[in-house]
């Protein structure tokens, strides 16, 4: 069995339909999130047990905010879980994110927008851990995140279905909402210290960079990341109406 922690991470696990053994709650533990936790749990028959602190802490590791629940494994996902969808336009393409915590926020952004998944090359990224699916506070129940071993050549895989590629760049001479984003998406983001690798670079149609007006020349990754999805988002929105 695996944990997960974290009131958020539990909560979008039950409503997803994980298959949980036991949720384990802290003794006198308050608030909407513990309420609607042990709602669905009884609605679903699940083991629910009030604890002490000691017991949450030899569970799970970090804050785990006075819940743990003990769940099945889930396969890993596969590319398959991310093209068997019917209406596939939006994706991400990470290049070497190797933050956990950033690589968590960047999951949770692409499930409130509702990107169809998430790409990441399996060598020098951060790993798919418990820590990514604690920062993603719940993301990970809902968006496909995939290790891929070649960035740039699943990105022409992608090209050749019809997809725009646009990438992230501190650089870039392009702004967010002057991309026409009404077509097939790809949005590609750069590792932490380096950006976006020079031939992923050359393969994308726009470099798009986030004006401000402060000090700073770039923003973090995954603040960047839900910028741009916004921007997405507001277009296609604009258009259904």
């Amino acid at each position: 069995m695996e944990t997960i922690s974290g009131r958020n991470p539990v909560i979008e696990a039950l409503r997803s339909g994980r298959q949980i053994k036991e949720i384990y709650i802290l003794r006198d533990g308050r608030g909407p999130a513990v309420e609607e936790i042990k709602r669905i749990a009884a609605s679903r028959r699940i083991i629910l047990q009030e604890v002490d602190r000691r017991k949450l802490d030899q569970m799970a590791s970090g804050n785990h905010q006075g819940v743990v629940a003990r769940v099945r494994p889930r396969s890993p996902w596969k590319m398959e879980d991310i093209l068997k969808k019917e209406k596939l336009s939006l994706l991400i393409a990470l290049d070497h994110i190797q933050d956990p915590q950033n690589l968590g926020a960047i999951v949770r952004s692409a499930a409130f927008f509702g990107a169809d998944g998430i790409l990441t090359p399996k060598d020098r990224s951060a790993p798919l851990t418990e820590t990514v699916q604690r920062a993603s506070s719940g993301g990970w129940e809902w968006v496909p995140v995939v290790e891929i071993t070649n960035l740039a050549r699943t990105i022409d895989e992608f090209k050749d279905r019809g997809f725009w590629v646009a990438a992230g760049e501190h650089k870039g001479q392009t702004q967010p909402w002057q991309v026409d984003f009404s077509t097939p998406t790809l949005v590609v983001i750069g590792s932490e210290g380096k950006g976006v690798r020079p031939l992923v670079r050359k393969k994308c149609d726009h470099l798009i960079s986030i004006p401000g007006s402060g000090n700073l020349e770039s923003l973090n990754a995954s603040v960047a990341t839900g910028i741009i999805l916004y921007e997405i988002m507001r277009q296609r929105k604009m258009e259904q109406e």
